[in-house]
């Protein structure tokens, strides 16, 4: 399964973005091989329709799930239509390494 992550910049390191549709980063993780990816957002300084072109592209990833610090009610729409699973994680302190672990101990 692939798993996106919207992050403030491209390494291991990186923290949740506060704002999911203008971030910096997805890391994608695929929790079978543990192979972390890091694509740039090229929505990130878009003036609108961020949610629509944000969840096409990350559908296009063929993700499964993505972790985000908060959702806003469109984007949700959004991903509901392409039955990818929205994790709203409150903590943003975490990296995406400790993504990287919850989601590949079982």
């Amino acid at each position: 399964m692939k798993v996106a992550i919207s992050v403030n910049h491209n390494s291991l390191h990186a923290k949740l973005d506060l704002h999911f549709g203008r971030c910096a980063y997805f890391a994608i993780v695929d929790t079978r091989t543990k192979k972390v990816e890091f694509i740039e957002n090229p929505y990130q300084n878009q003036e609108s329709g961020i949610g629509k072109k944000v969840s096409q592209f990350i559908n296009n990833l063929d993700v499964s799930r993505v972790i985000g610090f908060q959702f806003g009610v469109k984007i949700k729409e959004e991903f509901d239509q392409y039955k990818i699973q929205l994790i709203a994680v409150q903590d943003a302190d975490k990296s995406v390494q400790d993504f990287v672990n919850m989601l590949t101990n079982h």
